[in-house]
């Protein structure tokens, strides 16, 4: 019986460093990088952290992520309801500078948007994924942010990019 409760102690430790490495390189991808149309891409909790976003904004991200309605929670309309193929191409070509860093020969073909959950204050939220690099993705059940419950939550499910 002992072994059972170390061996379950130790999975614990395990996912706990995960998730904390896991942070860490979602935290690094919120620097601020110079490029000609979005200053800068963070994870949900920094930008929350840093004002980019209001509570009622994760309630909305919330809603369009995890497709739960709430009885005491009516969404606001995604604006715009999809976002142009301009806009789309910017974000891309801005994420890709980021890429180019560690991929040189990156192309913007190989940045997708996978999901869009709205337009908050100039705030884009999306997921941007690049099909250079092998995801390990971690998931946590619920994640609380600013108040609100994000379920199933993967920080890299989640970018926000800001326009200068």
């Amino acid at each position: 019986m002992k072994g059972i409760g170390i061996i379950k102690k130790l999975f614990v430790l395990i996912l706990i460093i995960s998730v904390s490495a896991c942070m860490l390189i979602a935290c690094d991808r919120g620097k601020n990088v110079d490029n000609p149309e979005y200053a800068a891409f963070y994870d949900l909790e920094t930008a929350y952290e840093n004002g980019l976003l209001a509570q009622n904004d994760l309630q909305n991200i919330a809603y369009y992520m995890n497709c739960l309605e709430k009885p005491d929670f009516v969404p606001n309309p995604k604006q715009p309801e999809n976002l142009n193929s301009q806009t789309q191409q910017n974000i891309k070509i801005s994420y890709l500078k980021i890429l180019q860093q560690d991929y040189p020969t990156a192309k913007v073909d190989n940045v997708k948007i996978d999901n869009y959950y709205g337009t908050y204050n100039g705030c884009v939220a999306i997921k941007i994924s690049t099909d250079l690099v092998l995801y390990d993705y971690i998931f946590i059940d619920k994640k609380e942010i600013g108040g609100v419950d994000f379920y199933n939550y993967c920080a890299a499910f989640i970018t926000i990019c800001t326009e200068k």
